[in-house]
């Protein structure tokens, strides 16, 4: 996909890079947030070899309002990151902003990697963009395929079979959060992304515990990790709130 919405590709070391699409009525410019803006809940107490997560209300609770030529974005994902040093990931969720000026939202997955030359790649991908922009809750997943590859799937359905992580067995952090170019969009606050889980070496599915906040942003936007065993929540949930 052309025009990616990233500046330094990297899981951060408080998180990760993304992109986006989509948007409801475009009104404003705006000067290009860099770096990114995170709100972000990691999970850093690997290893992983899988990760979960349900988005609340998804595309429903992002909005966008950035016509700007540089392609504005919010998104609300799952990154799962092989490497302490943030250089090699997959993303996956929800994305509302622009591409080459035109409105996009949807789901969406996207890596970074390293190519056959050794350089440091980048690609994302909208996945099913011919369908009607998704509404309501969907879950997204990261796991194990075979012969060394990856699978992203939505609603328990694969979308990508990914090949460029062949030697990576497993991740070091999970990252549950927000990410931004624009101070021209926002989200609901109190959105949650709920019923976190993580894959076993023995390919159990556990709660995702042990998080720590890395909210790196300017926008007074926070993201806090509840535990369901100290707070009304039923399962592990990330709350997303601005003031």
């Amino acid at each position: 996909m052309n025009n990616l919405r990233f500046t330094i590709p990297r899981c951060m070391v408080s998180s990760a890079v993304g992109l986006i699409f989509m948007s409801s009525s475009l009104s404003a410019y705006a000067a290009e947030l860099s770096p990114h803006q995170y709100a972000i809940e990691r999970a850093q107490v690997g290893p992983y070899y899988g990760a979960y997560l349900d988005n609340s209300l998804g595309q429903d609770d992002l909005t966008q309002n950035d016509n700007s030529s540089y392609n504005p974005f919010i998104d609300k994902e799952l990154w799962f990151c092989f490497d302490a040093a943030g250089t090699k990931w997959i993303e996956v969720g929800d994305t509302v902003g622009l591409i080459s000026g035109l409105n996009r939202s949807g789901h969406f997955w996207a890596e970074n990697y390293v190519d056959s030359t050794g350089t440091q790649a980048y690609r994302e991908t909208l996945i099913d963009p011919a369908d009607p922009v998704p509404t309501g809750d969907h879950n997204f997943t990261v796991g194990s395929g075979a012969s060394g590859t990856w699978n992203v799937s939505v609603d328990n359905v694969t979308k990508a079979v990914i090949s460029d992580f062949s030697n990576d067995t497993s991740a070091d952090h999970v990252d549950v959060g927000l990410e931004t170019s624009s101070d021209q969009t926002s989200f609901r606050s109190g959105t949650i992304s709920y019923n976190l889980q993580y894959q076993d070496s023995t390919a159990t599915w556990l709660y995702l515990d042990n998080f720590a906040a890395f909210n790196s942003n300017s926008l007074g936007w926070v993201a806090t990790f509840n535990s369901p065993t100290n707070t009304t929540y039923a399962n592990p949930t990330v709350v997303f709130t601005h003031s």
